[in-house]
């Protein structure tokens, strides 16, 4: 990861002010309400960090809207890499903890997923962590196991770039693999468990790869 600066850290305290503000309204509107009811400061602190993360959700897309993530490499110093330590600012201080807390029920992963920019097909559910889900497609009726990772950022000796993964329809995807960036897998193939998909790997349609890293095993 590239180091990030002052300046990108003061931009992220600056977009995160306003979730911060909303909740504190409604942590300030619910005070008179919740007094007496059982369990109201749960249910208060329950409704603040539900705004909270509504409203970082909400800054976090108008930013990519506005300065999008560019797809490729990222060179040091260039615009995209001002955007990129704004943007992990995100990651690595709200989203992150979170999703790998595993707290969120996976029948809502798919809306978990959407919110955060990914493109997913109705019938799909996830039990692993995707990164970077604007950079990430999935098909519908597709399942992703337990704590497999979805990864679209290559990071080597320096170098840091972002490739699609796209991934078809009715793909099962199995618990603990790994995904790497520009990865393409076809519509009903299957990736085996604990199974390593390295980069711009092209799985066809109805194939069983499996392994570290992923083969070819079989047509189904």
């Amino acid at each position: 990861m590239r180091k990030v600066t002052f300046l990108p850290i003061l931009i992220f305290q600056a977009l995160i002010a306003l979730p911060l503000g909303v909740a504190v309204l409604v942590a300030c509107a619910l005070n008179d309400r919740v007094a007496g009811v059982p369990l109201g400061g749960v249910i208060q602190a329950f409704l603040v960090v539900i705004a909270f993360l509504a409203m970082t959700v909400l800054v976090y897309r108008s930013y990519l809207r506005i300065w999008p993530l560019p797809e490729g490499e990222l060179p040091v110093g260039s615009q995209g890499e001002f955007r990129y330590l704004v943007y992990i600012m995100f990651w690595l201080m709200i989203f992150l903890p979170i999703l790998r807390l595993s707290i969120i029920p996976v029948p809502l992963s798919r809306l978990v997923l959407i919110a955060l920019g990914a493109r997913v097909g109705e019938g799909t559910y996830s039990s692993g962590l995707v990164f970077d889900p604007h950079f990430v497609s999935i098909g519908t009726d597709t399942q992703l196991g337990i704590d497999c990772l979805l990864i679209p950022h290559a990071q080597a000796a320096g170098m840091l770039a972002h490739y699609p993964i796209r991934i078809g329809d009715r793909v099962t995807i199995g618990g603990r693999s790994v995904i790497m960036a520009g990865a393409t897998i076809g519509d009903g193939a299957v990736v085996g468990f604990c199974s390593l998909v390295t980069r711009d790997t092209h799985i066809g349609p109805n194939e069983i790869w499996a392994g570290v890293p992923a083969r070819f095993i079989r047509k189904i």
